[in-house]
C-alpha cells in the first residue's frame, strides 16, 4: 500500500468519509452497555457527593500488619547495630550473605541504609508539601466561590434533606 494513504491526516473533508450510516453500532453497543435512566426523584434523593462508608479493616488484619512491622523494624535495628559493630572492630569490608543469597560488605549495608533514609524522607517532605499546597488551594478556592467545608454552597443544609 502507499504510505501516503496509510497515515492519518490532522484534518478530512467531509466528502472524503462516505456516506454515514445513523444507529450502525447501537445493537451492538446497546447488548454490551448496562446503562439505566433514572427519573428526577429517584436522582434527587441521591447525593452525588457522599460517598459510601468504607468499612475499617479487621483487628486481625490490623494486629498481622503491626507484627510484621515491628518485626521488620526490630531486624533492621539488629543489622544495622551489627554493621556498626563490624565498621567500629575494622572489619567493615568482610562480606556477608543475606537470606537471598545476596553477598554485601558491611559498609555498602550501611551506606544503603543511609540513601534509602534520605531518599524516603525527600520523597515524604514532597508529598507532604504538595498536599499542603493543595490544600490551600482548596481553601482558597472555598472562600473565593463561597463553599462551606462539606463542599456544599454557605447557607444551605446538608443535614436534613
Amino acid at each position: 500500500m502507499n504510505k501516503v494513504k496509510d497515515e492519518m491526516r490532522d484534518e478530512y473533508r467531509r466528502e472524503e468519509l462516505g456516506k454515514g450510516v445513523r444507529g450502525k453500532y447501537l445493537a451492538r453497543v446497546s447488548k454490551l452497555a448496562n446503562l439505566v435512566l433514572l427519573e428526577d426523584n429517584v436522582v434527587k434523593s441521591f447525593s452525588a457527593g457522599e460517598a459510601a462508608p468504607l468499612r475499617p479493616p479487621s483487628r486481625f488484619i490490623l494486629t498481622g500488619i503491626w507484627v510484621t512491622a515491628i518485626a521488620s523494624f526490630s531486624g533492621m535495628v539488629a543489622m544495622i547495630l551489627l554493621a556498626l559493630d563490624k565498621i567500629q572492630t575494622g572489619h567493615a569490608l568482610d562480606t556477608f550473605r543475606s537470606y537471598w543469597l545476596v553477598e554485601d560488605s558491611w559498609i555498602g549495608f550501611i551506606l544503603s541504609v543511609i540513601v534509602l533514609t534520605i531518599v524516603g524522607l525527600t520523597a515524604g517532605f514532597i508529598g507532604w508539601s504538595q498536599r499542603r499546597k493543595e490544600r490551600r488551594e482548596i481553601q482558597q478556592l472555598d472562600i473565593k466561590y463561597g463553599l462551606n467545608p462539606r463542599g456544599t454552597p454557605r447557607g444551605t443544609n446538608t443535614d436534613n434533606p
